[in-house]
């Protein structure tokens, strides 16, 4: 395929806007953006490996992008005290210690009993059954 080939053309552009932040990644986005049909650069990937493989590798370029403004826009957000951005930052960089925990404990800190004897009868005759044992 010659570089003046208008197939040629349309991946050469395709993979740029599909680069793009812009289109981040989104194939229809960047179809818009060039005004060429999905249907074009879809067969042109089923024709074209390496074109495929650029394909998925600007997909990825793409959404890195998108990561690196929403990390970049978070930080604003921090910058400007947000609370909410800085306790998802928290959470989501350091969530051994800023994960959501929920600790249920009785009297003096201690385990809680519960005791259901119905249920407690009914689940030892089913281990009982499963094990082809019977009362």
């Amino acid at each position: 395929m010659a570089k003046g080939d208008k197939k040629y053309t349309i991946k050469k552009e395709f993979l740029k806007a599909l680069r793009s932040k812009k289109a981040a990644g989104n194939v229809l986005v960047a179809c818009t953006m060039i005004n060429v049909s999905r249907n074009t650069v879809y067969k042109y990937r089923r024709e074209d490996d390496v074109f495929e493989d650029k394909w998925l590798r600007a997909v990825r370029t793409g959404r890195r992008l998108i990561a690196q403004e929403a990390e970049h826009k978070l930080r604003v957000l921090i910058t400007k005290e947000n609370i909410t951005a800085i306790i998802f930052a928290l959470k989501s960089y350091k969530p051994s210690i800023y994960k959501e925990r929920y600790e249920h404990v009785g009297k003096d800190n201690e385990p809680i009993k519960v005791s259901m004897p119905g249920v407690e009868k009914w689940l030892k005759s089913k281990i009982k059954k499963s094990h082809g044992k019977t009362n």
